[in-house]
């Protein structure tokens, strides 16, 4: 049997490259399975996401197991490093409708995001909506300092391994493969965060004289030395 999104707004579209918005063909549910077929709104997963990181779900034993990472995945779970803050989640999409839910233990915060229809991506807007909950402060760097943290740094173990930045001003951008840039947020004492969701956030901290730099991302851990 057919099964369709039977709500008022159960249109999703998306932003083409020609500058215009289309509709999305809709997905027959009976074919998504667990994967795309859930529908439901951010303040009722929320209410999930709070029930099962509490204990009103499963057992911690079980919880642990789901929390467990194996090749950035547990059971059912995704662990994020956002804004230096850890939580647990997923997200997903299916014919232009995109989701993202994250359950921050330390903060006992739980953030769902769903949209039907984007221009940008919406997991850049979660991380800026967390930064504004947060009233993350951003710490002011001078382009004198700025600049002494720019250039290649190269793994002490393997000289093929390198990690290169550029200064646009206060900002230090890491540069990957001369094509892809990404600004970096400033943490103060040196370090600064790479932001992203789909995988654990990447911390550079650097030597106070700038000649070296610990590379961080979930349990790797990384010497760099700067080139001359």
């Amino acid at each position: 049997m057919e099964k369709k999104i039977n709500s008022t707004n159960n249109e999703s579209y998306s932003y083409s490259f020609k500058e215009k918005w289309r509709e999305f063909p809709e997905t027959d549910m009976s074919i998504t399975k667990g994967s795309g077929d859930i529908i439901s709104t951010a303040n009722d997963i929320n209410i999930f996401m709070k029930a099962l990181f509490t204990g009103n779900i499963l057992t911690s034993k079980s919880l642990n197991l789901m929390k467990t990472i194996k090749d950035d995945f547990g059971m059912g779970l995704i662990r994020y490093k956002i804004n230096d803050r850890q939580g647990f989640g997923h997200r997903g999409n299916i014919d232009g409708f995109r989701s993202t839910a994250i359950y921050f233990p330390k903060e006992k915060l739980a953030f769902t995001l769903i949209s039907n229809g984007a221009k940008i991506d919406i997991n850049t807007i979660y991380s800026e909506i967390l930064k504004l909950y947060f009233n993350d402060a951003l710490i002011e760097i001078s382009e004198a300092e700025i600049k002494k943290f720019a250039g290649t740094y190269v793994y002490e173990k393997d000289s093929n391994d390198i990690a290169a930045f550029i200064q646009d001003k206060t900002t230090l951008v890491h540069v990957i493969k001369d094509e892809f840039k990404k600004p970096l947020v400033y943490k103060g004492n040196n370090k600064f965060i790479f932001n992203q969701m789909y995988a654990e956030s990447i911390t550079f901290t650097f030597s106070a004289d700038g000649k070296s730099l610990l590379f961080e991302q979930g349990s790797y851990r990384g010497k760099y030395i700067k080139k001359e």
